[in-house]
């Protein structure tokens, strides 16, 4: 085995400029596909840092949940992972569940504003029963975790667990901060530990920044009303380590009867409102467990997730590198079969020479393995500083032990698809060529030929196929960047508080908002403010049962953007088509006010004087009693980046108001937004230092939205671009060795009469049936790539013809100049010069 790793490094210096070439290839293609797992691992696929993860499940219900997750009703039907606290309670301390689990944990996350010392801060938090920590087993980077002993009684339990990234980043990995109190929404709380350093929740990617027990949260949510003993407030996700020894299928089971028990003898008797029907498929609720490994609320491994599409972007990339360095490899064979034939004459046994020339292949595999990982790292520094929302959490620009295992396994696999066919044919000599002075043939004969042929086929196919992908992305991305979401996004930035965590109510509520509104207005380039009670562009809908004066039920739904101040629709540039904007009489003496869209007044029939119509909605922090319609606006997204213009109507705020604990101020000004965020952080230090603000660029926002659209163009443009390049090399390789192996017949040709321009025909008609076969193949591959696209693209089908047929036309470009080189050296040939040779 040493004597073929000697010679392998004996032939990569000899033939330095082939060992380089093959090398940077996979490198190349080894590195893509080693970074595009290495996201995918870190979104997806990797699991808790916790003990034994694989014992833990994530436990949802099935059936009809007639009740209220927050104040609004809510009939949640199909598998649910919500549950009401006094249901948790139950299925915590059971003794018939504690022999099928080790443990039984629930948590829910919330808004903190967070104050130490003279650090302010706006975080996520994360409220947690006391078997937490210990069903997850992980252990605490500083002082102790949160306990039984910290959830005993609602309301109870002032203590708080610092997550290892607050208490590096904000406090400074301070190790006396054990002991001192941390104030979150008013509350005084005494920090007793760090969590470990790797431990994010069980939530992906929500990442909160501090852990308080379960039972303090309507102390933390204190503009909720207290309904830790409602049966019909969902609010609690559950998840359990399983005991050993019991399969999921045996704890499901166990832990469905008694679920089903309290069903039936403790729940049912408390439904109202409810019918038959509704009541049976309640009672008909079962209890589902499911993998907990990676956490709760996962991302699903789907073949239309993003991060599969470019891990198998990257994987295409990889196999058209490897049918290069198979032709390189078998041209490189033909150059050596004297050689090897003069081996096999000495006596040299045919696995000897393959096992030579599987070690060289295996040699310039894992050279090319190793200078993948720094390639591979400068993908991921690029995706993680261009597109650092791509997962909330952000990712990390490393590799660990799995991605280095997939590198590993990719050079091996790669091995296997570029060396072993080269290697078995190579080694497959006759001695007597060598007598014959045929050794300079190409080993394999005719066979050989075609499958180097096969090989270039199959880079076009490939190729054709990222061109497609490429196109569809890039056109998506451009549509997103021409929509019209109905208003400007540039000139805005918002500044979000949330007073009433801090226990902000009545006046000193609307004083706070109107200084807010009085000091963002003076600031110099600002054109207007205007507040609604939750960040635009965020996936937050609200939805509400709409009944026109007169119907006797709802005539439909629409969403619904409560709440909303004077002159948004101004600062937001949404134009008033009908009717009159909100006034601040409104919100003082007539609250029952609303403002309809373009698609409200269709859907619903309204006619083409809505103006004082009159309406009734029903939903969260909907207006109560009929509502008059003063005004029309032009349609606009709210809610999300892409999709169509949805029904909205608009309600405005009564003074007071605490229906929502948050509120987002906008912005409109003529100078630059990030100078503007700078002046509101300091105006939001003078009104309150102890508010966090969380001060954001519009902008910025739809730019972070559209991560996934901008990772998938630009990955798939760059892949495409030099996955045509490789099957144009590829190709052009095919053809010149094809030239050289039929110089002699190529010259009887010409001496038998035949004119260049025929000869040139034969290489073009080889050309054309390589493109053809490959553009068909991959053409029809390309339709099925767009298929599990779609769910990724914005205004443009997968199938488009126009990208389709691009595609097809650059591709088609690509051939004819990789083949022009070839098709004038066959035209040129000398006849005397070609027969002398042989």
């Amino acid at each position: 085995m040493m004597t073929h790793v000697k010679n392998a490094l004996r032939q990569l210096a000899l033939r330095r400029g082939f060992s380089i070439t093959v090398i940077a290839l996979l490198a190349v293609g080894i590195g893509a596909s080693a970074a595009m797992y290495s996201l995918l691992n870190q979104v997806i696929l990797e699991r808790l840092p916790v003990t034994s993860p694989d014992e833990l499940v994530a436990i949802k219900a099935s059936g009809l949940k007639p009740g209220n997750a927050l104040q609004g009703l809510a009939l949640r039907q199909g598998t649910d992972p919500l549950f009401s606290y006094p249901m948790f309670r139950d299925l915590e301390t059971s003794q018939q569940a504690s022999s099928a689990f080790a443990g039984i944990a629930g948590h829910y996350d919330f808004l903190a504003n967070m104050a130490y010392e003279v650090e302010v801060s706006y975080e996520n938090g994360a409220l947690v029963s006391g078997d937490y920590f210990s069903v997850l087993k992980v252990k605490p980077a500083l002082g102790r975790l949160i306990g039984r002993e910290d959830n005993v009684s609602v309301g109870e339990g002032h203590v708080a667990v610092l997550s290892y990234r607050y208490w590096r980043d904000r406090l400074g990995a301070d190790p006396s901060v054990v002991g001192k109190l941390v104030t979150v929404n008013t509350q005084a709380l005494t920090i007793v530990g760090v969590a470990p350093e790797s431990f994010e929740g069980m939530i992906r990617g929500y990442d909160p920044a501090l852990y308080v027990p379960l039972t303090m949260r309507w102390a933390m949510q204190g503009e909720l009303p207290r309904n830790d003993a409602n049966r019909q407030a969902y609010w609690v996700y559950l998840f359990g380590r399983l005991a050993p020894g019991v399969s999921r299928e045996q704890a499901e089971a166990q832990l469905d009867g008694l679920y089903r028990n309290i069903l039936t003898n403790v729940e049912a008797p408390l439904l109202q409102g409810v019918t038959q029907e509704q009541a049976a498929q309640y009672l008909a609720g079962r209890i589902v467990l499911e993998p907990g490994a990676r956490g709760q609320a996962s991302t699903r491994l789907t073949a239309s997730n993003p991060l599969i599409l470019a891990l198998g972007v990257a994987v295409l990339v990889l196999l058209i590198v490897c049918g290069n360095v198979a032709n390189l490899l078998l041209a490189r064979g033909a150059s050596r079969a004297g050689e090897m034939a003069i081996r096999a004459s000495l006596g040299a046994h045919r696995r000897h020479l393959v096992g030579q020339l599987l070690t060289e292949s295996a040699v310039l595999a894992a050279i090319g393995a190793a200078l993948s990982v720094p390639i591979a790292l400068s993908i991921l520094n690029v995706v993680t500083t261009q597109f650092p929302r791509v997962v909330s959490g952000g990712l990390v620009a490393a590799q660990g032990s799995g991605v280095m295992l997939f590198a590993a396994g990719t050079a091996l696999g790669s091995v296997i698809l570029f060396g072993l066919l080269p290697a078995l044919s190579t080694g497959r000599v006759d001695p007597a060529a060598v007598i014959k002075a045929q050794s300079n043939r190409s080993p394999g004969g005719r066979g050989m030929v075609r499958f180097r042929s096969l090989l270039a086929t199959s880079q076009i196919a490939l190729s054709l196929v990222l061109l497609v992908l490429a196109g569809l992305f890039t056109q998506s991305l451009g549509n997103l960047a021409r929509v019209d979401r109905g208003f400007d996004v540039d000139p805005l930035v918002s500044v979000t508080v949330s007073p009433v965590l801090n226990g902000l109510r009545g006046e000193r509520l609307e004083s706070l908002y109107e200084r807010m509104r009085r000091e963002l207005s003076s600031l110099p380039g600002v054109d207007s403010v205007a507040s609604v009670p939750f960040p635009i562009l965020t996936e937050l809908v609200i939805e509400a049962q709409v009944t026109l004066a007169g119907s006797q039920a709802a005539d439909g739904t629409a969403n619904m953007n409560p709440l909303v101040s004077p002159g948004f629709f101004d600062t937001l540039g949404i134009p008033l088509l009908a009717g009159r904007d909100f006034t601040d009489a409104d919100g003082r003496t007539n609250p029952n006010v609303a403002i309809a869209n373009e698609s409200f007044v269709r859907k619903f029939g309204l006619g083409p004087n809505p103006v004082g119509t009159t309406l009734t909605l029903s939903g969260r922090c909907a207006p109560q009693g009929a509502v008059e319609v003063i005004g029309v606006v032009a349609d606009a997204q709210h809610a999300s980046t892409k999709g169509p213009m949805t029904p909205q109507v608009y309600t405005t705020r009564a003074p007071f108001d605490t229906c929502f604990s948050s509120r987002a101020h906008y912005l409109r000004s003529s100078i630059d937004s990030a100078t503007l965020a700078g002046m509101i952080e300091r105006v939001m230090r003078d009104i309150d230092p102890t508010l966090a603000a969380g001060v954001t660029q519009v902008a910025q926002v739809v730019k972070n939205r559209t991560s996934n659209d901008r990772l998938l163009s630009l990955l798939s443009a760059a892949f495409a671009g030099l996955a045509t390049v490789l099957a144009a090399v590829g190709l052009y390789g095919v053809l010149a060795f094809n030239v050289t192996e039929r110089r002699r017949e190529l010259g009887l040709r010409l001496a038998l009469g035949a004119s260049p321009r025929r000869l040139g025909a034969l290489v073009l008609r080889e050309v054309a049936v390589m493109a053809l076969v490959g553009g068909a193949v991959g053409f029809a591959a390309a339709l099925g790539g767009g298929r599990l696209a779609q769910t990724q693209l914005f205004g443009i089908s997968g199938s488009d013809p126009l990208v389709l047929a691009s595609a097809v036309g650059v591709l088609c470009v690509v051939l004819l100049v990789a083949g022009y080189l070839p098709v004038r050296r066959a035209t040129r040939v000398d006849p005397m010069q070609a027969l002398r040779a042989e």
